[in-house]
């Protein structure tokens, strides 16, 4: 049996996770973080911009998997359920 490749195990892991948030959850922290990360990468300072913008969409991805973006999307979430906010902490997170 052959085993799974990293990237199917990441593809795995971002479709369970993301599921467990909704969308707006999910869109509030890309709307967070989106320009600063594309901002930084070698392909936007390039104009490379159709390659700026697939790396960027996989940088929201690989940040929302570690233990800060869980956290912040966990944040989000609570307060969303806790007080209809979108926000829950005026837009400060862990990546600034």
């Amino acid at each position: 049996m052959e085993s799974p490749s990293s990237e199917s195990l990441m593809d795995t892991e971002v479709n369970i996770y993301t599921n467990i948030f909704i969308g707006s959850e999910v869109a509030i922290f890309v709307a967070k973080h989106f320009i600063k990360e594309l901002k930084k990468l070698e392909s936007f300072k390039r104009k490379d911009y159709r390659l700026s913008l697939q790396e960027c969409f996989l940088k929201m991805d690989t940040l929302m998997l570690t233990k800060e973006g869980k956290k912040e999307l966990s944040k989000i979430a609570s307060a969303g359920r806790l007080n209809g906010s979108s926000d829950p902490d005026g837009g400060s997170s862990s990546f600034d």
